[in-house]
Order: C-alpha cells, then sequence, then structure tokens
C-alpha cells in the first residue's frame, strides 16, 4: 500500500488518554493519523507520535476543518474530555464558525453544542465517526472486576445511583453521580467527573458509590462515559467504597492498572446492565 493509498483518519483530541488509545488502536489498523490537538486540554506527546498534528484552540473551528480537508481527510473521530469552562472565559479565541455557533443555540448544554460542532464538521464534508468504532474491545460487558461481591445494601446503592444519573443525563447536564445510602451526595455538572467524585465524597465522607451511565440517548460520535485510572483516583481520594458503571456503554481504559488500582485501595468496580425499572 502506497502513502496515497493508505486509509486517512482525522483525530480531534482533547484531554486524557482515549485519545491516545484510539489513535494506537487506528494506526495498528494501517491508517495514517492526522491530529487536531486542542491546546492546553492534550498533551505535547502527540508531536512524537505523529508526522502531521495540529495544536488548536477550542474555538478554532475552521482552522480544523481547514486542517483536515488540505490533508485529504474524510473521517474524523472525536475524543477526549473537554473543558467547557473555556467557552465562558472572556479571553478564550473563538472563530467566526465557533461565534455563529453559540449564538444560534438556545441552551449551552453538552449535547446541543457537541451537536452543533458535529454538523458544522458534516457540512464541510467530514464524516463524524463513532467514537468507540474502533475499540469496541474495551467496552466491558456486565461483571465485578474486583475480588469482593457488594451485598444487597450496597447493590441498593448501584441501582438507585443508576436511576439518579440516567435522569442527569436524559437532561443533559452530566452522566455520573455520587450516593450514599439511597441519597445523591453530588451529581455531575460543568465541572466534570472528578471534581463531582471529589465533591460528593466531601459530603458523604467514606463509603459513598460512584455510578456513570451513558445517557437515554447516548450520541457514540461524542462524550461517550469513559472511566480510567483518574477516576479510580479520584474516588481514593474521595474515599469511595463502589465504582460502578454502564456495561456495554462504558469505556474502560488501562482495565489491568485500574482493577489493580482499585484492589489496591479495596474500590469494587463493576460493570452493571441497566434496566430501566432499576
Amino acid at each position: 500500500m502506497t502513502m496515497q493509498d493508505q486509509a486517512k483518519l482525522g483525530l480531534v483530541a482533547g484531554y486524557g488518554h482515549l485519545p491516545k488509545t484510539i489513535l494506537q488502536a487506528a494506526q495498528k489498523m494501517g491508517y495514517k493519523v492526522f491530529c487536531a490537538a486542542l491546546e492546553g486540554m492534550a498533551d505535547d506527546s502527540y508531536k512524537m507520535s505523529l508526522e502531521t498534528v495540529l495544536y488548536v484552540q477550542l474555538g478554532e473551528i475552521q482552522k480544523t476543518i481547514d486542517f483536515f480537508l488540505e490533508n485529504g481527510v474524510e473521517e474524523i473521530i472525536l475524543a477526549g474530555k473537554v473543558d467547557k469552562k473555556v467557552l465562558f472565559r472572556p479571553d478564550t479565541l473563538l472563530d467566526s464558525l465557533a461565534k455563529g455557533l453559540l449564538s444560534s443555540i438556545e441552551q449551552l448544554n453538552d449535547d446541543t453544542i457537541l451537536l452543533g460542532v458535529v454538523s458544522l464538521f458534516q457540512k464541510a464534508g467530514l464524516k463524524v465517526m463513532d467514537s468507540t468504532a474502533l475499540i469496541q474491545s474495551i467496552l466491558p460487558q456486565e461483571g465485578v472486576f474486583t475480588p469482593w461481591q457488594l451485598d444487597e445494601s450496597q447493590m441498593k446503592d448501584v441501582h438507585f445511583g443508576f436511576k439518579m444519573a440516567k435522569a442527569i443525563g436524559g437532561l443533559d447536564i452530566g452522566q455520573t453521580v455520587v450516593v450514599k445510602n439511597l441519597a445523591v451526595m453530588a451529581a455531575e455538572a460543568i465541572e466534570g467527573t472528578d471534581e463531582a467524585i471529589l465533591r460528593g465524597g466531601s459530603l458523604g465522607r467514606n463509603g459513598c458509590t460512584v455510578v456513570k451511565v451513558a445517557k437515554p440517548e447516548q450520541d457514540l460520535r461524542f462524550d461517550v462515559p469513559t472511566i480510567g485510572c483518574q477516576t479510580v483516583q479520584s474516588c481514593v481520594k474521595a474515599g469511595v467504597s463502589t465504582l460502578a458503571f454502564e456495561a456495554g456503554a462504558t469505556i474502560l481504559l488501562d482495565q489491568k492498572e485500574v482493577i489493580d488500582l482499585a484492589t489496591q485501595h479495596k474500590i469494587n468496580i463493576l460493570a452493571v446492565g441497566y434496566q430501566g425499572d432499576q
């Protein structure tokens, strides 16, 4: 296969290890990857692993589109956490596309903004792929991953947490809740998962349960729930005893490291198949 024939993939990379996991999977499959890395969110390592990478600010949508089109890219994946608080800072650079998008939408919630961004990419001729398309093997099915079985009281908190997390997900507020004794200690909003975990732990003290789920109408092109070592480290700091996530709908990064870290700190890790009547 010549370089001209090699399949191309665009990657918009935010915070965290997920974009790197997708990058590695794509390269193993033979893709030539062109990465638009978000300044202040993606780290510098993309420069070392890719021939073609462009660092852009969150509001430089046109620059990102031009980068992909100039390199003959037709399909892209959006991956990694994005600090949405950046949008509310007065010094954030917003190009005409970003300004037009933000002024045209009624609510600045996650799905509305991201659907708008996806629409801009697709109007430019860039297909936005399912972000899990290349990494299906790291979406675990139902099961307990740590050495302990939860008792009835703990499972009640897990099921209660799922119901609450699905509710806030349906309102496009967040995907994560922290609960204890059938009471919500914290619900994720714009601050993100880790901060919600720390806040919930400070209120519930030791023994809280964290539950992360997919939204009821989850768009797999963006914001797919993700668990990794950072999540577990936040649980350790918050004194959390159980971390549960939705089976088959949550990306589990670095599974061995996550399980080892959770086991070391006696935190239950489980993937649960959610039923609407839980």
